[in-house]
């Protein structure tokens, strides 16, 4: 399994597409803790940022693994119900050769909740 990096942009005030919440903590921050609390699979890191600029898409996550790899950016999620189905996308994101899991292997969170995916650096 290739080296995955976690990003949650821990500025996200909302959750699966519903309003604005007004009282922090954040969304953003309650998937950060959430993901923490997750004993990770080896090989898969986390990491927060502040603000990836896809606030009527939040609560959001990305998914990357280096230069050679795309990226992946999930929206619409949910810290309580989704934490262990982003790391679950995690593992497969981590196990296909350039970063684009196969539509047929890719966990539903993959199918659903990608807002796009970014083509690699180099």
């Amino acid at each position: 399994m290739s080296e995955t990096t976690i990003t949650v942009c821990n500025t996200c005030r909302r959750v699966a597409a519903g309003a604005p919440e007004t009282e922090a903590p954040w969304p953003g921050e309650r998937m950060a803790e959430a993901l923490a609390a997750v004993d990770l699979p080896e090989g898969v890191r986390l990491r927060e940022a502040s603000c990836f600029s896809a606030c009527s898409r939040g609560c959001v996550v990305a998914l990357s693994g280096g230069t050679d790899h795309w990226t992946y950016v999930l929206g619409n999620l949910d810290p309580a119900a989704d934490a262990a189905r982003v790391v679950t996308a995690a593992v497969a994101y981590g196990k296909s050769a350039d970063g684009v899991v196969p539509w047929n292997e890719a966990p539903a969170i993959l199918r659903t909740r990608t807002i796009t995916r970014v083509p690699p650096q180099e």
